[in-house]
């Protein structure tokens, strides 16, 4: 019987003979008096009168009952979650992943030729890097076309192909998308430049007509550094550029280019049938109108001011920013209503925490999934350590920031962050992925975090072999300080040349020469590599306590972080880890929702330096909760019996 009907049922009897037995009592007292005035009542007896007395009682309490319960059901039922919740999201940096045609560059038939590597990790999800033609300074974000393919990465033909390999499968596809900005090699640009008043592409990018050549409108600053302005001599302005000078920003209060990007939209999620986008730099969209200057942090006064020296309230997450967020959210809603497959808006978000809100919902209308949380990135020796305390830190103050019924995620790293084993080192590569897998959301994963691959050490990349322009652009002395390509380093597939990511000369970037002993070949054959309890930690995720379950930070100290993920009706699930480097015993029945007796479902050792007391948990098999005890780096997970 349906669980609504149920409680209707149940809150009829509750609302109806418990309320009529107590006007009875409270009026009548017995049937004997209540017979007095109703004749039909006399053929009841005393020993009937006691049997309904109690009757009508246990009635109301047992629907009372049972409606409370139904209720609970109703009230933590299962959700209905979409392949973007349910999903591990991987992403491709598509120039370094797989080389078909051995020209040094990764390429669509390159992924299509690994589609079956990503499925056998547990991932049915890809987010793929910028496939579009481009200037070439900005990794592929410098768009000069956002409808064609760059020849570099293959054909329209291969990316159909692609999307077909990929649906076939019973897989998704992620588009990187990037409004905010083209390439000054655009042909927008190019025309917008034109100093005439009838030019239809006139009002396509923000321009400041003057003058003077020297002093730009503002002050500021660009995400790269200097100024966010460059001067075009043939249109007589300045034009604002919130990353390269070779990036000229969008201007989004021209009703043109908003029906511009809506059709290049339009276009992969309809004609070409992508599952949706990430969508890049989407805080900077629009800018302050009157462009005021920003304030300075902490009146800093520099002969040359960088990004971080303003507060950005003039040229990021402004309020039109969400207004056309929601709009673009009923276009993604009104696609997938009629296509019958949900198209996926997720957004990059790199603003401060108390304004991730308004890209969730905006003046009550839906706008992003999720808003991409970049916290996890900030793990770092050099800067916040990979302590429990820390840990836990950055998960609570994210989840108090982020709005009710709004869905979270995490991510240790991507294109643009230190890969995860460099900032914290590779023995810890195991936990960090236990927590981005584990304590709820959706986890985004770059690709070759499965297998702890590092950073291309600074000595392997000469200033002449630098792609990275923003890095580049600080000279030989500091591009290796500020280049982004060292964690873009091509993916190691197996210990024959090249790694075997490309059987050319040489690779657009170097391989890291850890290749030979650090690629997936040889961790696939290894029991206890990276590898192998990524694969496990992504299987785990499937449950349902790790799917949509609550999540409850459990004990906490200078070495052992734990925490609870809990759905009702479901098994619990109790995941501990050990980030010192010494054995320690710890009590995690500190509450009632940990059970005292729990089973073994994962256990992972973690150093692999001999300890004195060897420990050696089997799966299924039981111990106390009051008395743990794991080695140094070690991650187990238990259970118990689910309750209602």
């Amino acid at each position: 019987m349906n669980s609504f009907f149920k409680l209707a049922l149940y809150s009829i009897g509750s609302l109806v003979f418990g309320p009529a037995l107590a006007i009875y009592l409270t009026f009548f007292g017995d049937f004997y008096t209540l017979s007095l005035k109703y004749e039909f009542l006399q053929i009841i007896s005393d020993d009937w009168d006691i049997v309904l007395h109690f009757g009508l009682f246990w009635i109301g309490f047992y629907c009372m009952l049972s409606m409370l319960y139904e209720y609970r059901k109703i009230k933590n039922k299962a959700p209905k979650l979409d392949w973007w919740q349910t999903e591990v999201i991987y992403q491709i940096y598509v120039r370094s992943f797989f080389d078909s045609d051995n020209d040094g560059s990764g390429d669509l038939r390159g992924i299509i030729q690994k589609l079956d590597y990503v499925k056998s990790l547990g991932i049915r999800a890809i987010w793929i890097t910028p496939i579009y033609p481009s200037g070439g300074k900005d990794g592929g974000y410098d768009v000069t076309s956002l409808t064609e393919i760059d020849p570099l990465y293959g054909s329209m033909n291969d990316f159909d192909e692609l999307v077909n390999e990929i649906h076939k499968r019973d897989m998704y596809l992620l588009l990187d998308f990037i409004p905010n900005h083209t390439s000054n090699l655009h042909h927008w640009f190019k025309e917008s430049s034109k100093n005439h008043s009838h030019n239809p592409y006139r009002d396509y990018y923000v321009w400041y007509p003057s003058e003077d050549k020297i002093n730009p409108p503002n002050n500021w600053i660009s995400v790269f550094g200097e100024s966010a302005w460059t001067y075009c001599e043939t249109r007589k302005a300045w034009y604002l550029h919130q990353f390269l000078k070779e990036q000229p920003d969008l201007n989004f209060r021209c009703d043109a280019v908003k029906n511009e990007i809506e059709k290049c939209m339009r276009f992969w999620l309809e004609e070409k049938n992508v599952d949706g986008f990430r969508i890049d730099a989407l805080r900077h969209l629009f800018e302050d109108k009157n462009l005021d200057n920003e304030p300075v942090v902490n009146d800093a006064r520099k002969e040359t001011m960088e990004y971080s020296d303003l507060r950005h309230t003039k040229t990021a997450d402004q309020p039109e920013t969400y207004e056309l967020l929601s709009q673009w959210r009923s276009m993604f809603d009104e696609i997938s209503k009629k296509t019958n497959r949900s198209k996926a808006l997720i957004v990059e978000c790199t603003s401060e925490l108390n304004a991730i809100g308004k890209y969730y919902f905006y003046n009550n209308r839906p706008n992003a999934n999720f808003a991409l949380n970049f916290e996890f990135c900030s793990l770092d020796v050099n800067g916040v350590g990979f302590k429990p305390r820390n840990v836990k830190k950055i998960i609570t103050n994210y989840h108090k920031h982020l709005p009710k019924k709004c869905w979270s995620n995490w991510q240790l790293g991507n294109h643009d962050q230190k890969r995860v084993a460099t900032r914290i080192g590779s023995e810890n590569v195991d936990l960090a992925n236990a927590l981005n897998l584990l304590v709820g959301g959706t986890a985004v994963v770059y690709n070759g975090e499965e297998i702890g691959m590092q950073d291309l050490p600074k000595d392997k990349l000469t200033f002449e072999q630098c792609m990275d322009e923003s890095g580049k652009k600080f000279g030989p002395e500091k591009y290796a300080d500020k280049s982004r390509d060292f964690c873009r380093s091509p993916m190691q597939w197996s210990g024959d040349v090249n790694a075997g990511f490309s059987k050319c000369d040489k690779t657009w970037l170097p391989i890291h020469p850890n290749y030979k002993i650090k690629n997936v070949e040889s961790e696939e054959k290894n029991e206890n590599s990276h590898l192998k309890v990524f694969k496990d930690l992504v299987n785990l995720r499937q449950l349902a306590s790790f799917q949509w379950g609550s999540y409850q930070p459990v004990v906490v100290n200078d070495a052992i972080f734990s925490f609870l993920r809990k759905a009702y009706g479901f098994p619990p699930f109790l995941v501990a880890m050990n980030f010192s480097d010494s054995p320690t015993q710890t009590n995690l029945a500190i509450s009632s929702d940990i059970a005292p007796r729990a089973y073994v479902v994962y256990y992972k050792k973690g150093s692999t330096v001999p300890i004195d007391s060897e420990l050696d948990y089997k799966i299924k098999s039981s111990l106390l909760t009051k008395s743990l005890k794991l080695n140094p780096l070690d991650l187990i997970i238990l259970t118990w019996t689910a309750t209602e």
